[in-house]
């Protein structure tokens, strides 16, 4: 197999800088990066869990996995992209660099640029992806293979729609002792995920929103007990509330 080799530095994109018109061309970078094709990178695959800065949210990663792949793209950068990539990836803090093979076309390109997080940047638990990254790793990934391409939005997608944010674990101490509002609230969270739309369309009552509050600031001060009457017929309102606004939207 060829080796190739090139005078400037080649950089792998397995994120949100596959997004290559995006906030790189809208920071003003687009000349310094030159686009070579969609490379494999063998024996890692690809993660939604890089914790973010404002530790809700997760961002995307590789690890090293036996016989999986991670495709992306692969670009010639300048020394100038390479500044603006270590300010965008928050490297040394939060990624780190590494050196990697990558093969496109039948060929093989030694000393790839990647940004690997660090293991302290690690989610141990799945967090949501926000609706802005979201969108840049959709956009990013409309050139990516089949069926790595279908693999890599499902999984998306289950990020971005399918947490309730801090508990994807459901045998925390707080989910045990009030399934009830859990279960009711990640109904809510799924059916209306970040679409403003949607919520605008349901047309959510006053009151409804003030229940949903009551609720929420009970269970933050460890004070939502189901057991009793005044709470209970508060989520029994919510409840039909939610329900009977989900069933005129889906009607």
């Amino acid at each position: 197999m060829a080796k190739r080799k090139s005078s400037k530095k080649l950089y792998f994109a397995y994120g949100s800088c596959m997004d290559y018109e995006g906030r790189v061309t809208t920071d003003g970078y687009a000349d310094d990066f030159s686009f070579q094709g969609i490379a494999q990178l063998n024996d890692y695959e690809f993660r939604l869990n890089k914790i973010a800065s404002d530790q809700m949210h997760a961002y995307a990663n590789i690890r090293k996995k036996s016989s999986s792949v991670v495709y992306g793209y692969l670009f010639e950068i300048s020394n100038r992209a390479e500044i603006y990539l270590d300010r965008r990836e928050g490297y040394p803090s939060h990624y780190t660099k590494k050196s990697v093979t990558v093969y496109l076309d039948g060929k093989e390109y030694t000393n790839v640029l990647v940004y690997v997080a660090k293991s302290n940047r690690v989610c141990q638990v799945q967090l949501p992806v926000s609706s802005s990254y979201f969108h840049e790793l959709l956009r990013g990934s409309e050139q990516l293979p089949e069926p790595y391409r279908t693999n890599f939005r499902s999984y998306l997608k289950d990020c971005y729609r399918g947490q309730l944010y801090h508990y994807s674990d459901e045998n925390t101490a707080f989910i045990q002792s009030n399934p009830e509002f859990y279960s009711l609230t990640r109904d809510m969270t799924l059916f209306l995920g970040n679409d403003n739309q949607l919520a605008e369309n349901m047309q959510i009552s006053p009151e409804m929103f003030r229940i949903m509050v009551k609720l929420t600031e009970m269970a933050f001060r460890n004070e939502l007990d189901l057991g009793h009457l005044i709470p209970r017929e508060l989520l029994k309102k919510l409840n039909h509330e939610f329900q009977s606004k989900k069933e005129l939207l889906n009607s």
